[in-house]
């Protein structure tokens, strides 16, 4: 009879067993599949996904190239022109941003592809650095993620800018200013004043008034302007000869004042002329004193040149046969001055 040697046998059964149950508690690999680089891909098997590629890959990308960093309105864009140093591997998962500011780090998220990231609310003039990380789609057996990362990028910096940019603050000053200068020299209150002369051609030096003149015979009535801008400086019109041998009077009287501003109230000029005792104040009247051929002829004296503009008579600011001239803000820009004659 032979005789078997039952400690071999319970050896074998033993590793058979052991064999059996690392069978049954490992799970299946699936197909794999040898890519170029070295790395494997796994499909079935029991992956998370089904399909896990870039199994074993410890290949890190490129560090990332070509981003840049502006500011403005105290925020901060960061942007991405998809490149990596030494090309974009296939196995390129996404490139992660960080900003640096004054000891705290921010997450700026994450770019697949060329593109902007932004991050607000900073501090004014701080200076900020951002670097980013290329990252790839590794994976181990198990089908768990196990990314390689890049080197940092160069880091970028940036000064975060204002809310209010500089330039902006100082044209607005100057437009403020500006406005201040205009305000300055507009015009705020014309007065009339009047004065008679023995002299046809020569102005007098003193005797002015704002009172309407009762010239003697053989005497001339002259006027002039006297204009107070917002400044408070004032300014006078050269006298203007108003009678000839007759004295003729123009009387101007404004319907709100003859404080004028550029705003949204319009002021009419309405004009009496004065002949003798007589009171003219439509165009048959000036016609019974002056004859048919008599009218009034509105002017502005407009610039720091006070060059004379005639108004027609056709003029939508012009009515009643030109015995009234009605201003709104558009007819007034800094200064102007406005007369009116009888011309016959």
């Amino acid at each position: 009879m032979k005789h078997v040697d039952l400690t071999d046998l319970i050896g074998a059964l033993s590793a058979a067993v052991d064999s059996a149950g690392q069978n049954l508690t490992r799970p299946s690999v699936g197909d794999v599949y040898r890519n170029g680089d070295g790395s494997k891909t796994i499909i079935g098997g029991g992956t998370p996904t089904g399909v896990t590629q870039w199994v074993g890959d410890t290949t890190a990308p490129g560090r990332p190239i070509g981003i840049t960093a502006t500011s403005r309105n105290g925020a901060v864009w960061v942007t991405w022109d998809g490149t990596l140093d030494g090309g974009i591997p296939t196995d390129f998962s996404h490139v992660q941003f960080t900003l640096a500011d004054d000891g705290r780090t921010i997450d700026l998220g994450s770019l697949a592809k060329a593109g902007t990231l932004t991050v607000a609310s900073l501090t004014p003039d701080d200076v900020v650095i951002i670097t980013a990380t290329a990252y790839d789609d590794a994976h181990d057996d198990t089908g768990k993620s196990t990314p390689n990362a890049s080197t940092p990028s160069d880091p970028v910096q940036v000064t975060v800018a204002s809310a209010v940019d500089p330039e902006t603050v100082e044209r607005a000053q100057q437009d403020a200013q500006t406005a201040l200068n205009q305000a300055g020299q507009a015009a705020q209150n014309v007065v009339p004043q009047y004065a008679v002369s023995g002299s046809d051609t020569d102005p007098p030096d003193t005797g002015w008034s704002t009172d309407t003149p009762r010239p003697l015979a053989n005497q001339y009535t002259w006027m002039r302007t006297v204009t107070t801008h917002g400044d408070k400086t004032t300014t006078t019109s050269a006298p203007v000869r108003t009678t000839g041998n007759s004295a003729i009077l123009i009387d101007i009287h404004a319907t709100r004042g003859i404080a004028f501003h550029n705003n949204d109230i319009d002021t009419t000029l309405r004009l009496t002329v004065l002949c003798g005792a007589r009171r003219v104040t439509t165009l048959d009247e000036l016609h019974a004193v002056l004859g048919s051929s008599a009218y009034i002829q509105w002017t502005a004296l407009t610039g720091s040149a006070r060059t004379p503009v005639i108004i027609s008579n056709s003029d939508p600011m012009v009515t009643d046969d030109g015995f009234s001239l009605t201003l709104s803000p558009d007819n007034v820009d800094v200064s102007v001055t406005f007369t009116a004659d009888v011309m016959s």
